[in-house]
């Protein structure tokens, strides 16, 4: 039977958007959550806040991780509209 991440790890495409949102700053970036209960990595020196959403681009993995980067830019262009953090 096949875990969380393989079965989003059997359908995610590098360049795919994904809706992630802002776990804890980690050394390089920020541990963000995703899908049904999934963490990745998001390399960036972007000050974010916990709890916030993002639209990120999926890379690949590393480490049994998601990495992810932030090709659809971090900032107010690629929050999702509704989450506490795009209202400020």
């Amino acid at each position: 039977m096949l875990g969380n991440l393989d079965r989003w790890r059997s359908r995610a495409k590098p360049g795919q958007a994904v809706v992630c949102r802002v776990v804890a700053r980690v050394a390089g970036g920020y541990s963000v959550a995703f899908g049904d209960r999934l963490t990745g990595f998001l390399p960036t020196e972007s000050d974010l806040s916990t709890g916030q959403e993002l639209i990120l681009q999926f890379v690949g993995y590393r480490n049994q991780k998601a990495i992810f980067n932030a090709g659809f830019g971090v900032g107010p262009q690629c929050l999702r509209s509704g989450t506490a953090a795009s209202q400020a």
